[in-house]
């Protein structure tokens, strides 16, 4: 199943470093930030790969839920 990185054309390696007008300190922040909100909302993503800077959009979806086996 493809996740909403995927389908927006992000890669390995590519460093997210600001999403709409917020900057993205670390990976952290990122999750913290992207928590807060709603699925369904359309996000710009800035990226840098290779280098140079990109821009491409995402949709926010809900996290699947992990589900731990206990023996």
């Amino acid at each position: 199943a493809h996740g909403p990185g995927q389908i927006a054309g992000l890669m390995p390696y590519d460093i997210i470093v600001q999403i709409n007008d917020t900057k993205i300190f670390d990976s952290k922040h990122f999750i913290s930030f992207v928590a807060q909100l709603d699925p369904g909302t359309e996000v710009v993503i800035y990226i840098l790969r290779d280098g140079k800077g990109y821009k491409t959009k995402a949709a926010v979806t809900m996290q699947p839920a992990f589900n731990f086996i206990r023996r």
